[in-house]
């Protein structure tokens, strides 16, 4: 029922469209409101915002999976050495603690890369 309301919705944009090239703005207004109030109560618009919830509810999970990954990698002590390394560096001397904080944001951004 949707696709039909949106085609009408879109055909009155249309007619709304030619109007204004026939100079009647008027019927830019009406036919192009329509249009537009059609396409809007076809839920197209929560349709829409619905993927996008579903789309950022997946990119979260993808998150915490990393992160899991990353936290069983540590505990079997499967660590990229260059990582580990690089962390060092950044850490600028610092303790354990930080040189692991650092490790895991940077393997969490290697991980996104290879997605």
């Amino acid at each position: 029922m949707k696709t039909p309301l949106i085609v009408v919705g879109v055909i009155f944009v249309i007619f709304g469209v030619i109007s204004v090239s026939n100079d009647f703005v008027l019927g830019l207004l009406i036919w192009g409101g329509l249009g537009i109030a059609i396409i809007l109560a076809s839920g197209l618009g929560k349709d829409a915002k619905q993927a996008v919830d579903e789309k950022v509810k997946e990119i979260k999970k993808t998150e915490e999976e990393l992160f899991e990954q990353i936290s069983t990698e540590l505990e079997n002590n499967q660590i990229d050495k260059g990582l580990w390394t690089k962390a060092e560096a950044e850490s600028d001397g610092g303790d354990e603690s930080k040189v692991r904080s650092i490790y895991i944001k940077l393997r969490h951004q290697k991980l996104t890369r290879e997605l």
